[in-house]
């Protein structure tokens, strides 16, 4: 693998089996079905399930097989730090926004993160930037957020 992360985008389809997930995860997604917000379920699921298929074609083994852990946690040592694969590589991250899920796949520690651009009648500009935003194109908005 190079040093540059690789990434990939996953849609949380409904769809998707937890077929592949451990113990910890199958009760995680329990957790999320139990509170009424499938959206967020079915993410998690699709996420999951996203990442142990990247992580075992790396690795060479069937998903199931993909033996997760959590890192010591860089403030008082104990075992709720970053998720990490068992025997340290490779790293990976990640990052959720609405229907959507970023994974990264890197050989050293990466991280990532996403947000949905908010419509910019909810952003709090002054206002000459609110003037200056609302005589864009509507379509050019979002992209025009400082």
């Amino acid at each position: 693998m190079s040093t540059s992360p690789a990434l990939w985008l996953i849609h949380a389809d409904p769809s998707v089996a937890p077929s592949s997930l451990d113990a910890a995860e199958l009760h995680r997604a329990h957790t999320l079905a139990g509170t009424g917000r499938t959206e967020i379920h079915d993410r998690y699921v699709a996420a999951h399930t996203g990442l142990r298929r990247l992580l075992a074609a790396r690795l060479g083994v069937p998903p199931r097989q993909v033996a997760l852990t959590r890192e010591p946690c860089p403030v008082c040592g104990g075992p709720h730090g970053r998720p990490a694969v068992a025997g340290g590589t490779p790293h990976f991250s990640l990052a959720y926004s609405g229907s959507l899920c970023l994974v990264a796949l890197a050989d050293t520690p990466v991280g990532v993160d996403m947000e949905r651009i908010p419509p910019s009648e909810l952003v709090n500009l002054h206002p000459r930037e609110q003037d200056e935003l609302m005589a864009m194109p509507e379509d050019k908005r979002p992209l025009a957020f400082p």
